[in-house]
């Protein structure tokens, strides 16, 4: 009986070891889920943002918007066409 005790003693610390090392293993990969969705949350409010901010530059960047503020901020205006001289390379 005494030759079959260590045997059965190493399967119970290697039984045990296994158990810790699953419930370690699940712990990281809820751990790591949790980040990843964090991650993914924070990514699309951020492709939310950004299509916000196309659309904003895209209303901004108008022809007309620039020639607008063009006018009225730095009193530009479009020459007439006989003040006008086309340079040829």
């Amino acid at each position: 009986m005494m030759r079959g005790a260590p045997l059965v003693a190493a399967l119970l610390a290697t039984v045990f070891v296994s158990s810790l090392a699953k419930v370690w293993v699940v712990h990281v990969n809820r751990t790591t889920f949790t980040a990843v969705q964090s991650a993914q949350a924070i990514r699309d409010e951020m492709n939310i943002e950004w299509g916000r901010l196309q659309i904003e530059q895209a209303a901004w960047s108008t022809h007309a918007r620039v020639e607008q503020v063009a006018a009225e901020r730095l009193s530009m205006r479009v020459p007439d066409p006989g003040t006008v001289v086309i340079v040829k390379p």
